[in-house]
């Protein structure tokens, strides 16, 4: 009897079959295994990468908090670049973006102060550090909204003024300002930067009192605004400036605020420059009551002295508020302690000294 011919090719390819099964099993396997070791080097790379940009923020917030802005500047740039080439999986799990926005918002905070607190090196312009945050304020306008977009708006502005600061410029910080205000009509840096603008620009003193009292009632970054304030006043530099810095010490003390130290220098030379000149001396005793000056005083006076601005132009401010006040008493135990403190006998505050406790004596 002879075999079926269809019998014999069946008996024939039956090994080969098993055999290509097997070679897809293997080639199956093998594909997995590359996958899987695919997934593990993206995985570890993706590690790494979080781990140096960890380290690169960190590195860049030691950095600010010393003030070494521009070594911050160049941790938080290298910081961008790792994240902005993270791999597949990265984006795929979108931890890229969350790091990407992550650095980015810490760029911008080093931006804003930076700008707060610019110092140009010698030889150097305020464009050199102005140019190089500007763009990193800009796109975060972009993506910001509310009081964060009021912040970057107002920031750009203050850019754009210290621009002008280097010489004739067309550069115009009021209209970021009130984009700033548009975003968040409470923010307290536009309405600082505004007045301090209007100042600048030698616009009346109670409109740019104004911007700063709601930068004040913002509740926000009171310290800066302060320090902001202080400054626009002495550079304005008029008796009308000088009597505004009082009362601002005066809100200062009354609102728990700190007293930093030019707020208290600035306040000893007021009452130095009081000595000698007798109107400003009497607008000065009339600019606030009686006992808020006399607490304000002991605020200064408890800060350390200057030559500028001794203890003994104080103690006459403190004598002259009270006999103003109507305790003639104190006055003169306040002239006793002036009168001693005087070296020469036949000094001008020696003199002056002795005319007052004689008047006051009567």
């Amino acid at each position: 009897m002879t075999d079926h011919p269809s019998t014999h090719g069946e008996a024939r390819s039956s090994p080969l079959k098993s055999l290509m099964k097997w070679v897809g099993i293997v080639a199956a396997v093998l594909s997995l295994i590359a996958g899987v070791r695919q997934v593990l080097t993206l995985t570890g790379e993706s590690a790494e990468r979080e781990r140096r940009i960890g380290e690169l923020l960190a590195t860049g917030a030691a950095q600010q908090s010393a003030k070494d802005y521009p070594q911050a500047w160049m941790s938080f740039e290298t910081a961008l670049t790792q994240a902005e080439q993270g791999n597949l999986l990265a984006k795929l799990t979108r931890r890229l973006g969350e790091r990407r926005r992550q650095v980015r918002v810490a760029q911008e905070d080093l931006a804003m102060q930076w700008l707060e607190s610019i110092a140009v090196p010698p030889g150097q312009t305020f464009a050199s550090i102005v140019d190089k945050v500007l763009p990193v304020l800009h796109r975060g306008v972009l993506e910001g909204s509310g009081a964060r977009a009021g912040d970057l708006y107002a920031h750009v502005g203050w850019g754009y003024f210290l621009k002008r600061r280097d010489g004739p410029s067309s550069l115009d910080p009021a209209p970021w300002y009130v984009k700033a205000l548009e975003a968040d009509s409470a923010n307290p840096y536009a309405h600082a930067f505004s007045g301090h603008w209007k100042m600048w620009n030698h616009e009346p003193l109670d409109a740019a009192m104004g911007e700063f009292a709601a930068a004040i009632a913002s509740n926000r970054e009171r310290a800066f605004v302060r320090g902001l304030q202080v400054a626009a006043l002495v550079n304005r530099g008029s008796a009308d400036a000088r009597l505004e810095l009082v009362k601002a010490a005066n809100d200062v003390r009354k609102n728990d605020e700190p007293m930093d130290g030019r707020m208290r220098r600035e306040l000893r030379v007021i009452y130095h420059l009081a000595l000698n000149d007798k109107p400003f001396t009497q607008r000065l005793i009339t600019a606030l009551p009686v006992t808020e000056q006399l607490a304000t005083i002991e605020m200064v006076t408890a800060g350390p002295s200057s030559a500028a601005g001794s203890d003994d132009s104080l103690s006459v401010a403190t004598a002259l508020l009270e006999e103003a006040g109507g305790e003639p008493a104190r006055a003169v135990k306040t002239w006793r302690a002036v009168r001693a403190n005087q070296s020469e006998s036949d000094s001008p505050l020696a003199r002056r000294a002795d005319a007052a406790i004689k008047r006051l004596a009567r």
